[in-house]
């Protein structure tokens, strides 16, 4: 099986866990204590399972995005970026481990964009970017160039910096 097919594979089983356009998706409710575990176990799966696996266990990885629909993806990316396992685990893949981090960036991408679509994420840049410790400006631009891939990066460069 070629890598193209596997990423399509894989790719259909992230982005088959978006809801759809309607409904809505409030950001200051936050994670719940369940949430949070479901989103360490996704990243957790993602940053430490062979492709191979990643593939075998494609109806595991909708079952995790699944169970996460209901977050909204400025939560999701908090989340990620403040708690020291799953940023830990979110920077592997996003740094080690590019054909994974392709996939998941793309059902960010989505996630974010329906919700920007719903004209629900700019009145939260402020606030979300104050709490992950970037930028206000810097946030925002990423966010409204739906530029996952350099929000990211500006995280994680925040948590290299705060570790000198």
């Amino acid at each position: 099986m070629s890598s193209i097919v596997d990423s399509r594979v894989l790719t259909t089983a992230l982005s088959n866990s978006q809801p759809p356009l309607k409904g809505f998706r409030p950001y200051r409710q936050g994670l719940i204590s369940k949430d949070q575990d479901s989103v360490l176990s996704l990243v957790s799966t993602l940053a430490d399972s062979s492709w191979f696996n990643l593939l075998t266990n494609q109806s595991s990885l909708e079952s995790k995005g699944n169970s996460l629909a209901h977050v909204h993806p400025l939560n999701l990316i908090e989340f990620l970026a403040t708690d020291e396992k799953a940023f830990s685990k979110f920077s592997y893949i996003k740094v080690e481990r590019s054909m994974v981090w392709k996939i998941f960036a793309k059902s960010l991408r989505l996630s974010l964009d329906n919700e920007k679509k719903k004209l629900n994420v700019e009145p939260y840049i402020s606030e979300f970017c104050s709490r992950i410790g970037i930028s206000e400006d810097l946030g925002r631009k990423h966010i409204q160039a739906h530029d996952i891939d350099n929000l990211v990066q500006a995280i994680i460069k925040r948590g290299c910096e705060s570790d000198r």
